[in-house]
């Protein structure tokens, strides 16, 4: 905890005074020097903090602006969606996620929870990898080829379940035929008690950079139950889809 409020103290500290020395940040925070430039340091290494090597001095990264209009777009795409995703939550009785790429990951963005009484524990803001979940497979095999490339180097696989995709090659085939098929489907690939289909969500400009999903506890009839809400699903998707109109762009 100590080493999370130094961290945040410095990044307040540079948010209100920007383009500083490394001495005057440790004057003015009372830290020692070393320690602060072993923060920085980090910081800049994940994109959160900048040096300009001529003057020496500091000021916070671009990594925190992306984090902004990321959160600005997450929140348009959940107003726009979650009629839906609470429409989708009645006719099913089951629960359905909202979901954004981020890098090799997925993020929950909203959610609309089962009425059953056994409920899966999952909350907005879970990040869970892309390639053993439904909604991280079909945003990744709806990508742009640069971009597909780009997020399968950074993967690093680990194996959850039995079930999980552990290698480049079967991933990259399961994403083609997902592609095909217009929605992926996850079978206790990241937990053994949960089985879900996830539809891509467009932006105007057709690109996927949302997911909406279904999830079911395996105490279900599983995956023949998961089919039987494809069409609802990919649906809700559409309309979603057809109403986010120009925010993404």
């Amino acid at each position: 905890m100590k080493t999370l409020n130094r961290l945040f103290r410095i990044i307040g500290f540079l948010e209100k005074n920007k383009n500083l020395k490394l001495q005057d940040i440790s004057n003015m925070l009372n830290l020692h020097k070393s320690t602060v430039h072993r923060y920085l340091k980090s910081m800049i290494e994940n994109g959160f903090a900048i040096k300009n090597e001529d003057s020496e001095k500091y000021s916070l990264g671009l990594r925190f602006v992306s984090i902004g209009s990321k959160l600005i777009i997450s929140n348009d795409i959940r107003k726009v969606a979650h009629p839906y995703i609470k429409e989708l939550g009645k006719l099913t009785g089951e629960t359905i996620h909202l979901t954004t790429l981020d890098d090799a990951n997925i993020v929950y963005i909203d959610k609309n929870e089962t009425e059953n009484p056994i409920r899966m524990y999952s909350k907005i803001g879970k990040i869970v990898p892309t390639y053993c979940t439904a909604a991280g497979k079909v945003m990744l095999a709806f990508q742009k080829k640069e971009k597909k490339e780009e997020i399968l180097r950074k993967i690093k696989f680990f194996h959850y379940t039995k079930n999980t995709i552990t290698n480049r090659r079967r991933l990259i085939s399961c994403l083609e035929e997902i592609k095909k098929l217009g929605y992926a489907i996850d079978n206790r690939e990241h937990e053994d008690s949960i089985c879900c289909i996830a539809a891509p969500i467009r932006d105007s400009s057709e690109s996927v950079k949302y997911a909406i999903s279904i999830s079911i506890l395996t105490s279900k009839t599983s995956i023949p139950r998961l089919l039987s809400y494809k069409d609802e699903l990919l649906k809700k998707a559409k309309i979603i889809s057809e109403n986010l109109g120009p925010l993404n762009d």
